[in-house]
């Protein structure tokens, strides 16, 4: 008899002629470089067992069900009602937060302000009073070295409540012309504050800054504190430079009752300047 069609050959997987995909190769070829071979067949092993073990107990766990199956079941009587309550957000009634308190005027003055009628400053046992000042030196002054002004709180005066002081000085400011033949013009400075220049502010030979921190400190002789003029170009013995800049002193401390010379500007005129008096001065009240 003649066979219709094409003949169909047995694979002969001894010569190697089934030859399995490059990429399932690949897969083999790695996992058994890197020993996940057995690993790998551990995993399919369990995924394959699962089923069948949790089978195998859902099945003896059927006679205990049957056991329990005569306890006698909830009665479905006892079922929970649910009731829907209609909120009604609102504030508290303030008279009844508010009951257990009084009503009071917020308009009435309920404290009293310090009672400073007839106060006076206090003294130390070192007589030094304690003193506002301003403008100038912060030191504490003693009664000897600067008594307290006529005007003061303390000594009666008509002002009341804060009183502020500054240290000032009295000077006695001499011009003493180019010309031989002119008179000498002496005039009297009183109550010199800070920052004032001397003799004036059209010819500032000097100006007064305070007192001078460094004599204050060594607990010496109250001394002023002059700034020097630029246009200064010669000062006279007398006084005691603190700070100099070119070649000439531009910080002068300055003891009272010493007079001190000075050579201003392009005229070279001459002014005495000589401190009579340390004292505090009243500058304002609060």
């Amino acid at each position: 008899m003649k066979r219709l069609g094409p003949d169909l050959k047995m694979p002969n997987f001894k010569r190697g002629d089934v030859k399995m995909p490059a990429f399932f190769a690949d897969l083999f070829y790695d996992l058994r470089e890197r020993r996940l071979l057995a690993p790998l067949a551990l995993l399919l092993v369990a995924i394959v067992a699962v089923p069948f073990l949790l089978g195998s107990g859902s099945e003896e766990s059927e006679p205990g069900a049957g056991a329990g199956a005569a306890v006698p079941p909830v009665l479905e009587t006892s079922k929970a009602k649910l009731t829907v309550v209609e909120a009604k957000p609102g504030l508290r009634d303030y008279r009844k937060r508010l009951a257990g308190r009084e009503p009071t005027n917020p308009f009435k003055q309920h404290f009293s302000g310090p009672q400073t009628q007839g106060a006076e400053l206090a003294e130390d046992s070192s007589g030094q009073t304690t003193t506002v000042t301003t403008g100038g030196s912060t030191e504490t002054p003693t009664a000897e070295a600067a008594p307290t002004p006529s005007n003061s709180p303390g000594s009666g005066g008509r002002h009341g409540g804060l009183v502020f002081f500054a240290w000032g000085i009295d000077a006695y400011v001499n011009k003493v012309p180019s010309d031989p033949e002119a008179d000498a013009e002496g005039v009297t400075k009183p109550r010199v504050l800070a920052q004032t220049p001397l003799p004036g502010p059209a010819n500032p030979v000097v100006t007064f800054m305070g007192l001078s921190r460094e004599a204050a400190e060594k607990h010496h002789q109250q001394k002023a504190l002059f700034v020097v003029s630029d246009e200064v170009s010669k000062i006279s013995e007398g006084g005691k430079c603190l700070s100099r800049g070119e070649g000439l002193c531009q910080l002068l401390e300055v003891e009272p009752d010493v007079p001190i010379t000075f050579v201003y500007g392009p005229g070279e005129t001459r002014y005495t300047i000589k401190v009579l008096k340390i004292q505090l001065f009243v500058t304002g009240h609060s």
